[in-house]
């Protein structure tokens, strides 16, 4: 597996080691877990996006159709594409901004390769 630097490779162990039941086996949860480890911000609002207990997420969508996850004003529009990704690698969850164009258009080049390694993850192309 292909990180972004160190603290991604730390932060991505951590949040596996945070998940009992772990399977490096399953795609789905790598590539979600793979994702909130290479950005900060995601990091640190990792139990705002994944139910650690119950093993899953609860994706909310607020009244203007935006992803709605708990916590501080924290969102913004890279941080909430990154989500979206995760999730629909995770579950298949799509709304009507769940497409490449909107997914992938506003992401730096880190967030870039991020979500495109995740998504070699997913299908196991790396």
């Amino acid at each position: 597996m292909h990180f972004l630097n160190e603290q991604h490779k730390k932060n991505f162990w951590q949040i596996c080691s945070e998940d009992k039941g772990f399977d490096q086996r399953d795609l789905e949860r790598v590539a979600l877990f793979y994702i909130i480890a290479g950005n900060d911000t995601l990091f640190s609002q990792r139990k705002n996006i994944y139910d650690f207990k119950e093993r899953a997420i609860d994706v909310e969508i607020d009244e203007k159709g935006r992803v709605f996850i708990p916590g501080e004003a924290w969102h913004t529009s890279s941080t909430i594409a990154l989500i979206r990704l995760a999730y629909n690698l995770f579950n298949g969850f799509k709304d009507e901004r769940t497409n490449p164009m909107d997914l992938l258009s506003n992401l730096d080049d880190d967030n870039f390769d991020l979500a495109f390694n995740a998504m070699n993850i997913r299908f196991k192309r790396i």
